[in-house]
């Protein structure tokens, strides 16, 4: 009797999980095992829907018959669904790199993108479609330095060709555990190893050697220093995949956060990489991984000034970093969208306020909390650049540049694109 229970909910289980897996396998969320899924659901319901089809005839009575009906329908729908996202998919990224290269400019030169297939973030490079690449381990994971900096190198030479400004090339070479590049580069040791005072020079030493590796590969830009504070607060009971601040942070106080970051920001910035100063508003005090979860940051102003955002105001006075936005509601001053596309935060408290002219480039636009519930990632990106923001960083699922350029495009038709600020024509760091 139990096994039979467990056979009927197993039965209609299918094909509502099919659709439910149908309806994500587009979104970033499923981007590793994206195709896996595509082959999953068609096989699952070429195997199950000949027995519900089946099993209609075999129905006895109009409410049985019906609940037999129902059930083919999900499988059948869960399959169409499915292969019409794949192919409207293909479609889409068809269209977009046969979309002139002088149309695709003013939307490319707002998106920072990473990659799995070099040939075709070539197509987009060639294409003016991109402003920047972000490039990670699976670039770099079996490879020599050497082959990456060519790489590199022959997307620059793209650029030259095409007389456009060079990429902007990003990394995550944050030092210990985020070496997102080592191999092949050397590991370095976390910036918390060198926050103790009077440890400058040994901060500067160490900024330097990284500087050079960067450049020797091509980097142009480094997403760091972390100058979230590194607090000991209790955590969510969420899974933490991704965030660790408290394991990336330099220290659990502003000062020496700032004095750190500071020496930090401005040897690379001497010696040719641009950093950039992460995560603003600060993921110090934020529970949950931002990757995954929403996160909601409900302090004042005030008091986030005197502590939080003490390193962020300092070194970006000093030295000309960029900002990265993260996903993460600041619930004083916007209550509804991220800090990543929200115009509040943007334009009235780091414009305005604080007076900062520099870059603001987001954290990437596919994690979960900066797409989700917001339209999707591509108005959700239009209402970032909208908002103020220079750049949009779409890194871990780089499929989704394809859907965030038709929507911009479709903006930039109507006059809903905003224009590209002249601040980004020196983002190269010579």
């Amino acid at each position: 009797m139990f096994a039979r229970i467990i056979w009927k909910l197993a039965v209609w289980a299918l094909p509502v999980g099919l659709l439910t897996l149908a309806l994500l396998f587009r979104t970033p969320l499923c981007f590793k095992v994206r195709y896996l899924l595509l082959y999953l659901i068609c096989q699952a319901a070429i195997w199950a829907a000949p027995r519900a089809l089946a099993r209609i005839d075999q129905a006895r009575g109009i409410l049985p018959r019906l609940v037999c009906t129902a059930r083919a329908i999900l499988l059948l729908a869960a399959v169409s669904l499915a292969v019409g996202q794949e192919a409207d998919y293909q479609w889409l990224r068809w269209r977009v790199l046969h979309t002139p290269a002088e149309q695709l400019a003013p939307a490319g030169a707002r998106l920072v993108v990473g990659y799995r297939d070099f040939d075709e973030l070539k197509a987009l490079v060639s294409r003016d479609a991109v402003a920047g690449v972000f490039i990670t381990a699976r670039n770099v994971r079996h490879r020599t330095a050497d082959q990456v900096r060519r790489d590199l190198a022959e997307l620059q030479q793209i650029r030259r060709q095409r007389g456009m400004p060079p990429l902007l090339v990003t990394a995550d070479q944050e030092g210990g555990a985020v070496s997102r590049l080592s191999p092949p580069l050397p590991t370095p040791a976390p910036l918390s190893s060198l926050a103790a005072a009077g440890d400058e020079a040994r901060v500067r030493a160490y900024a330097a050697q990284k500087a050079r590796w960067l450049r020797h590969l091509g980097v142009t830009a480094n997403l760091g220093p972390v100058v979230d504070l590194g607090l000991d607060l209790p955590r969510s009971p969420g899974v933490d995949l991704h965030s660790a601040i408290n394991e990336r942070a330099i220290s659990d106080n502003p000062e020496r956060v700032a004095r750190v970051a500071e020496e930090y920001s401005r040897t690379l910035w001497r010696h040719g990489v641009r950093p950039t100063l992460k995560h603003f508003p600060g993921l110090g005090r934020v529970a949950e991984d931002t990757h995954l979860y929403e996160a909601r940051l409900d302090l004042a102003p005030e008091q986030l000034e005197r502590s939080d955002w003490l390193p962020f105001r300092q070194v970006s006075a000093a030295v000309p970093a960029m900002i990265m936005l993260g996903h993460v509601k600041l619930t004083r001053v916007d209550p509804r969208y991220p800090v990543s596309s929200s115009r509040r935060v943007i334009q009235g408290l780091l414009r305005q306020q604080w007076g900062f002219a520099g870059t603001l480039i987001t954290d990437d636009f596919c994690m979960i909390p900066a797409w989700r519930g917001m339209g999707g990632i591509g108005p959700s990106v239009l209402r970032a650049l909208r908002a103020g923001v220079d750049l949009v960083l779409i890194s871990a699922d780089e499929q989704q540049i394809y859907p965030v350029l038709d929507t911009l495009l479709a903006a930039q038709r109507d006059g809903r694109l905003p224009s590209v600020p002249t601040r980004l024509a020196a983002l190269d760091v010579k």
